[in-house]
C-alpha cells in the first residue's frame, strides 16, 4: 500500500545532503492518492502516522538502506495537511554514540508554519 501511495507524491523539489545526512523536500499528493482513504471523506487530511511514515521514507532514501522504527519521541501534531496542499520535510540523520541505531529529527511545515516534529529512534534492517 505505501509503494502506491509514494507513486502518487508529486515532489515539487528534493535536496538530499548524502554527507551531512540531511534532507529537505517538498511534496504534495493529490486529493485521489490512497494516503487520504478512509481519513475524513468529506474533509481529507493527512494522517499524522502518514506523516510519521513520509519523514522515515525520505531517510531510507538518503541512507540507501531500509529502517526499522524502534521509538518515537517528542513527536507534536499542530496543523493539517489536505489534497494538494504543497508541504515541505526536513530531517537530519545522526548515529546514535553508543552505536544502538539512528536518531531521525524531523520537521514538517506548511507554509513555514510548523505542522508536525518528531523524533524517531531507527536501527538499520538486515
Amino acid at each position: 500500500m505505501f509503494n502506491k501511495i509514494i507513486q502518487s507524491m508529486t515532489t515539487h523539489s528534493e535536496v538530499i545532503e548524502q554527507s551531512g545526512l540531511e534532507f529537505d523536500v517538498e511534496l504534495s499528493f493529490p486529493k485521489n492518492s490512497p494516503i487520504f482513504a478512509g481519513h475524513f471523506d468529506q474533509m481529507p487530511i493527512l494522517a499524522g502516522a502518514y506523516q510519521l511514515l513520509l519523514c522515515k521514507h525520505w531517510a531510507e532514501r538518503v541512507l540507501s538502506k531500509k529502517l526499522i522504527v524502534e521509538n518515537l519521541s517528542k513527536t507534536r501534531l499542530t496543523g493539517m495537511i489536505s489534497p494538494d496542499e504543497t508541504f515541505q520535510i526536513k530531517g537530519k540523520i545522526k548515529s546514535n554514540a553508543d552505536d544502538s541505531g539512528l536518531t531521525l529529527s524531523c520537521k514538517i511545515l506548511k507554509d513555514k508554519k510548523r505542522v508536525t516534529i518528531t523524533t524517531i529512534t531507527c536501527q538499520e534492517a538486515h
